[in-house]
């Protein structure tokens, strides 16, 4: 925990606004961009300085983004993250740059869960129930499936090691992917049942 000063935060931003040590005197802060986004950093900058608690600085700015978006009052309006926004583009365009490997935190393992047919992942040999033990060279148990996510994707064509773990296999298993545009099916199953009758999950 942070030594710090045990400082309602009002109180913190009542003075970084009050102080008079933002502002240089005649600019006119309801009018100068510049002073408004200086103004913001001041305050997060005071806050991390004499806050009593550890803040996240990134936190402090995203919700700092929230707070002018919920002020429109429009509910089609929203602020998404840069990792967001790719898992959106990702969902509506249906394609990336990946290995091709669908992927779960288990048991405090990244785990494979499916690799996807005709992707990467599956022709170069990794099985369902494959655990990461490490991605580009980092250990995969110090990072959340989010993070191994980003590793694994890029720029297709470009190239990711991996070192899988395999029950009943003593050793790390190593694995050359060679990333390339994976294709999302919005139906991954179907099949047709007796009568005619299809059957789509």
């Amino acid at each position: 925990m942070r030594r710090g000063i045990a400082t309602p935060l009002f109180v913190v931003v009542a003075s970084v606004l009050a102080g008079g040590w933002l502002l240089q005197e005649g600019v006119d802060r309801a009018e100068n961009m510049y002073v408004r986004v200086r103004v913001l950093q001041e305050v997060v900058d005071r806050i991390e300085s004499s806050f009593v608690e550890e803040v996240d600085e990134n936190a402090l700015y995203n919700a700092a983004i929230d707070g002018l978006i919920e002020d429109l009052h429009d509910p089609h309006s929203s602020f998404l993250p840069a990792s967001d926004y790719e898992d959106l583009r990702i969902r509506t365009e249906g394609e990336y740059g990946g290995v091709g490997l669908e992927v779960v935190d288990r048991d405090g393992y990244v785990t494979v869960v499916t690799p996807i047919p005709g992707g990467p992942g599956i022709r170069v040999g990794i099985r369902a129930g494959d655990r990461f033990h490490r991605i580009d060279g980092i250990r995969a148990d110090t990072m959340n499936t989010d993070q191994a996510v980003e590793l694994l994707r890029g720029r297709p064509g470009t190239s990711v090691g991996v070192e899988m773990l395999r029950p009943g296999v003593d050793e790390p298993i190593p694995f050359t992917l060679e990333r390339e545009v994976i294709q999302l099916r919005a139906v991954p199953f179907s099949a047709m049942l007796e009568d005619g009758v299809g059957y789509v999950p």
